[in-house]
């Protein structure tokens, strides 16, 4: 237990600056967004805050990829790589521990995204649509497994999806890799979702603002989740037998 937390910590602080800029880019693009509103001169619509909520999310999307590159790359950068890999405690444990560091930060970054988007849209808003927010927001406690599957399942697979090409790119100094990253995009861009979708085509959700909780089938969550445990034992094992550092 010790040494996971040793290396929770470590992970944790090598990931500070990169969450410092991403909390300063969210927070220039909130000022943007209120000083289109006082131009305006009238509170945004459900269409404006609409088209603001997308781009944030898009934001948070590319915050969360930048993260966890960086949770590897910056270890590779500062040339600290060999430090990880053979210091004490098993591989398995220290790939947890970095998979925690980033799961934490990313939790981070959501509550500071949802607390400044919920006070801009109770400031540049019509007061309807933050009411609209909190009943809808209710409703996810109908859906249980859902929620596991937003808060854990589909967190981890996505740091694990994008670790594992990241530790393939920087551990393998031959051509090799590449096309290894070839068969793993095609897989995870076009094959994955393919399937996601075959299983959730028949799912009609209803209108609101989480609806992709409801599109989320019993069946995506049992594939996602055995889909994390196959790449758990893949990036432990690249990492323990085939990785050059």
């Amino acid at each position: 237990m010790k040494e996971f937390v040793f290396f929770l910590k470590r992970d944790a602080r090598l990931l500070v600056p990169i969450n410092v800029i991403n909390a300063i880019l969210f927070t220039i693009m909130l000022v943007v967004a209120s000083i289109i509103r006082m131009r305006v001169a009238e509170p945004f619509e459900v269409t404006g805050i609409t088209a603001v909520t997308v781009l944030l999310f898009l934001y948070l999307v590319f915050a969360t990829f930048f993260i966890i590159i960086e949770s590897v790359w910056r270890e590779w950068r500062l040339g600290i790589q060999h430090h990880w890999y053979l210091a004490p405690g098993s591989m398995l444990l220290k790939l947890l521990a970095k998979i925690t560091a980033n799961l934490i930060w990313l939790f981070m970054q959501s509550i500071f995204v949802t607390l400044f988007m919920l006070l801009f849209i109770y400031f540049a808003a019509e007061s309807h649509i933050l009411q609209t927010v909190f009943e809808e927001s209710r409703l996810l406690l109908d859906y249980p497994l859902q929620l596991v599957w937003i808060t854990l399942i589909a967190p981890v697979l996505g740091i694990l999806m994008i670790l594992l090409p990241v530790y393939l790119f920087l551990g393998i100094k031959t051509w090799m890799k590449y096309v290894l990253l070839l068969v793993y995009g095609i897989l995870f861009v076009v094959v994955y979702p393919y399937i996601m979708f075959k299983i959730e085509s028949h799912t009609e959700p209803e209108s609101g603002i989480f609806f992709f909780v409801e599109l989320t089938s019993n069946e995506q969550m049992l594939m996602d989740a055995g889909l994390l445990f196959v790449l758990l034992f893949i990036t432990t094992y690249f990492l323990k037998k085939k990785i050059e550092l």
